[in-house]
């Protein structure tokens, strides 16, 4: 598989996710405002865990790269919410929840004050799709495969 293969999916409550960054873990935690069952997990190398429910729809994830560790840039990521923005949820495909395990590489940046990040998941970083998940998550899709997130902290 050349990725992990997504479905936009009408926009509900449980899969409008929220970021935040952990100071004491020292991690980026995205969730539900709404409790559900977390059925399936996915992850990619490690770096990112992600949770979904018994239909496949994402309701949480973890990027557990060091902030250390993400590339600061002179950029105006905003931007990429200029074109036109689907309001929806993710949903996982099958294929992609029995594979669960994906390497992947994964790249995030961030503005000067770390405010802002930009996750880049995959070899081919473009982008046909935003999709709003809230006003502070947007998930970038690549034709049917997850390439990556924008997330207001």
């Amino acid at each position: 598989m050349n990725g992990i293969s997504v479905k936009i999916t009408e926009l509900n409550e449980i899969g409008s996710l929220t970021p935040a960054y952990d100071k004491e873990a020292n991690i980026v935690v995205v969730e539900s405002k709404i409790e559900s069952e977390w059925t399936y997990g996915l992850d990619i190398d490690g770096l990112i865990i992600f949770d979904a429910t018994k239909h496949y729809v994402l309701v949480n994830f973890d990027i557990l790269m060091a902030r250390k560790l993400w590339k600061v840039v002179d950029k105006d990521f905003t931007s990429m919410l200029s074109g036109k923005v689907i309001n929806g949820n993710i949903q996982f495909t099958k294929e992609a929840i029995e594979q669960k395990s994906f390497s992947l590489p994964v790249e995030v940046f961030t503005n000067k004050n770390k405010s802002e990040i930009k996750i880049e998941i995959g070899r081919n970083i473009s982008y046909s799709d935003v999709v709003k998940l809230s006003s502070k998550c947007y998930a970038l899709i690549n034709g049917n495969y997850l390439s990556g997130f924008y997330l207001i902290l």
